[in-house]
């Protein structure tokens, strides 16, 4: 067929004269990807064989569809965790031709079997070496990206904590404590950027100080900082990011308080008795009440949670939140490997007593789930917003209980960790909720608000609205969140951990 009726043509031929026709590279690609997806049975993966349609010219090849196959080579999990494009790829090696970006691959010069596809052993054979190939490929690209992110970095603002990726300025945002040089350390050691790596550890040696009057988050530098310097020492044994890592862990460890430090509280008056008179307003017991938010006067409070946020040269610590999160409070991976090289047993018993005080308030051996705002007494912070969540606020709590099950817990005399995530893992299924939609006669439409036909909970993602009905396919599964008195449903987005 001519390039002037592409409109007749197999989608491949109609691509090829869209090229032929003068249009970019990414055009032609995403007529292929939309060809290929049209072409692609996607409900048929992993559960039955499909036999082939033919196309309307019979002189074509048949209609490529999934191959019962794969289901002989991988489980359907592993089936489901595959992509379109990846799926396309094996449909098309299983028809005896390439792939489409493929260049290793011999597939279309080889015998066909019956209806002109290839044999088991070679589908085994082939989609092996695809994947292999896609994944050379894949960090060939990630090692060219950073390549070209790094030089730019260091040509443009090494040192700084952020290259600004239009202008090409450096900003010290962070207040100039080299955030995105610390950060990238152990990636320029992993991607083998040797040269770039001693060129940035040198600069972290000789020229990173945290002795400055700045006030920093805790969470934030320990992951970044505290973690960036021990995981590049933990590769290149340069004593001196140990030790640099070292005077910031002596910084940052007075945001710890001390074993069974205690202040005493007014409770009688401000935010905290007006939420106390609601709360038993609507008919929750005084005794309740106390035990969570004290009962007056000259109430003592352990302090078992570290402070949100620190000064580096000061030492003094602040809650600007007024509260701190689940997610913030317990980071033993960082603090442990750093008691582990300094043998300095006060950095790992820190985390021990935070995560010891947050399941004495929350008895979290038995519930499994905590609430993502606290007090620093390690009990629910009295808030409407705070709530049973594994997204914001409470993701890296959990996240950080298997870290530090795999990384501690067999060798640990105190067996906390374990037990907490065993718990967790038994509440979790408790958090899930399948949602359907309500049936409606053809041509009627949607309403904007998910119908009252569907209960608390079991709402859309974005918490029971949709812009249009097709939006929200059913049946969908999702995690919930939970507060004091309603079910929200709504998954956040950091639930991705899981």
């Amino acid at each position: 067929n001519s390039c002037h009726s592409c409109h007749s043509c197999h989608s491949s031929i109609a691509a090829s004269c869209a090229i032929s026709r003068g249009r970019n590279a990414m055009q032609f690609l995403s007529h292929v990807f939309l060809a290929n997806v049209a072409l692609w049975d996607r409900n048929t993966i992993g559960h039955s064989p499909v036999s082939a349609q033919p196309m309307p010219d019979k002189a074509s090849k048949p209609m490529r569809s999934s191959p019962s196959q794969l289901q002989q080579i991988w489980d359907t999990q592993t089936l489901a965790s595959f992509s379109v494009s990846q799926l396309d790829a094996f449909s098309a090696l299983y028809w005896g031709d390439c792939p489409y970006l493929s260049r290793a691959i011999r597939c279309g010069r080889h015998r066909r079997g019956e209806m002109g596809t290839v044999s088991f052993s070679r589908l085994q054979r082939l989609v092996s070496a695809y994947l292999d190939e896609e994944a050379a490929l894949a960090q060939r690209q990630a090692v060219s990206m950073m390549r070209h992110v790094w030089t730019n970095y260091e040509e443009r603002a090494f040192g700084k904590d952020e290259l600004r990726p239009v202008s090409g300025i450096g900003r010290n945002n962070w207040g100039g404590i080299g955030q995105t040089l610390v950060d990238a350390l152990d990636t320029l050691w992993l991607m083998d950027f040797k040269e770039e790596f001693d060129r940035a550890a040198l600069w972290v040696e000789q020229s990173l100080s945290f002795s400055k009057d700045l006030n920093v988050n805790l969470f934030e530098t320990s992951i970044r900082h505290l973690g960036g310097l021990l995981s590049a020492f933990a590769l290149s044994r340069r004593s001196g990011l140990l030790d640099v890592a070292k005077d910031l862990g002596d910084r940052l460890i007075k945001a710890f308080p001390p074993p069974r430090t205690a202040r005493s509280r007014d409770t009688s008056k401000g935010l905290g008795a007006e939420f106390k008179k609601l709360l038993h307003h609507v008919g929750l017991p005084t005794e309740a009440l106390d035990s969570v938010l004290g009962n007056g006067k000259n109430s003592e409070v352990v302090i078992s949670l570290p402070s949100s946020d620190i000064n580096l040269g000061s030492g003094e610590t602040k809650n600007l939140a007024g509260f701190i999160s689940l997610a913030e409070a317990y980071v033993p991976i960082e603090w442990k490997y750093l008691a582990a090289l300094t043998t300095n047993c006060s950095y790992s018993a820190a985390q021990d007593r935070v995560l010891h005080a947050i399941n004495r308030s929350l008895n979290l051996e038995e519930n499994g789930l905590g609430m993502i705002m606290l007090k620093q007494d390690g009990k629910a912070f009295p808030s409407a917003q705070n709530r049973l969540s594994l997204g914001s606020r409470g993701d890296s709590f959990y996240e950080y209980l298997l870290k530090d099950l795999i990384f501690s817990a067999d060798v640990a005399e105190d067996k906390l960790t374990k037990k907490l995530w065993s718990s967790f893992r038994a509440k979790l299924p408790g958090l899930f909720a399948e949602g359907h939609q309500v049936d409606r006669t053809p041509g009627s439409s949607w309403p904007h608000r998910s119908p009252k036909e569907v209960p608390r909970g079991r709402g859309g993602a974005l918490g029971g609205w949709h812009e249009f009905w097709k939006d929200a396919p059913s049946p969908w599964l999702f995690l919930k969140e939970i507060t004091p008195h309603h079910t929200v449903p709504k998954m956040d987005h950091l639930v991705c951990f899981l």
